[in-house]
């Protein structure tokens, strides 16, 4: 049976956005006949090969936290990863998704000696204002690298949105437009909400992408008697982020207070209970944003698949 590798930096299988598409992609390619192995940065396996869902992964992660494992964590990546490889045989396909600009030059170079189809999922072009540095910020700098630079010979890209479909087939990479995958079989269906209050979510890891600011200073305008009526739940953050992390005003936040409720982060299944029993889920982006034109974001999708309006 042929072989197809995903080498991701994403935390695969803990359930984040980028975890769950790559295990979609895998779905994918095991049903197109490939043996499929996820190479990810999640939690510690030992190096041995694991099952997800009858997916194969492995971690190439060492056991335990702190600078020194981050720094033995990349100082023998491609040394670990050519054990895998001589121990399971070499792919036909590998897909890359976020990994680090080494890791990518490595198996640029290995894809071009063994002739493997290498694929590079493209979810994402950040844009200057979502960080305090601006264009100075290494995150930008290095992902608009990827989108301008690095992604050229050898690589034929998977895009998320047709905006990043028309770059790089504008720029002579190769590129088909895969969004948002989701296995609706696997989504609760069992919509619940509550009778006696109308239901606000937000979902997701916000920084400042995402105007969660903006969403406050709303619901803080809406006149006291009505806030028995409404709750406005997030999940993801916690109330002291609000603020620190996604900009709120403290003033705005403290008005609303008693109809706020944060989870912090929670896991994927307890994600989709929430939007479940929500009314609505919010999500606002600036219309003219790099990033909002790039992105397509999950919870949207995810939203949708529990009958719950955007």
């Amino acid at each position: 049976m042929k072989k197809a590798l995903i080498v991701t930096g994403y935390k695969y299988p803990d359930g984040d956005a980028g975890a769950v598409r790559q295990h979609s992609f895998a779905k994918i390619l095991e049903a197109l006949d490939y043996s499929v192995t996820v190479v990810s940065l999640g939690e510690c396996t030992g190096f041995e090969v694991r099952d997800n869902d009858g997916i194969k992964y492995i971690s190439l992660r060492y056991d335990g936290s702190g600078v020194s494992v981050k720094i033995k964590n990349r100082l023998n990546y491609i040394k670990n990863f050519k054990a895998f490889i001589e121990k399971n045989g070499i792919p036909q396909i590998i897909m890359v998704a976020e990994v680090d600009f080494f890791v990518l030059l490595f198996l640029k170079k290995y894809a071009q000696k063994y002739k493997i189809k290498l694929l590079y999922d493209s979810v994402e072009w950040y844009s200057p204002e979502e960080f305090k540095c601006g264009r100075l910020s290494p995150q930008y700098i290095i992902n608009n690298r990827l989108n301008t630079k690095w992604l050229r010979d050898s690589f034929s890209v998977v895009s998320i949105s047709s905006y990043l479909e028309n770059h790089f087939n504008s720029i002579g990479v190769e590129s088909e437009r895969v969004p948002v995958i989701l296995d609706i079989c696997s989504t609760p269906s069992n919509k619940r909400t509550l009778s006696q209050k109308t239901v606000f979510l937000y979902a997701g890891s916000p920084g400042r992408k995402d105007y969660i600011s903006v969403i406050i200073k709303a619901f803080s305008l809406l006149p006291t008697e009505f806030h028995d009526m409404w709750e406005l739940r997030f999940a993801g953050i916690n109330k002291e982020q609000l603020v620190s992390l996604c900009g709120a005003d403290k003033i705005d936040v403290e008005k609303i207070d008693k109809s706020v409720v944060c989870f912090g982060r929670i896991g994927r299944d307890e994600v989709l209970n929430q939007l479940s029993q929500a009314d609505f889920t919010v999500l606002m982006r600036p219309q003219d944003a790099i990033y909002s034109k790039a992105g397509f974001p999950t919870k949207v999708v995810e939203s949708m698949a529990t009958a719950t309006p955007v």
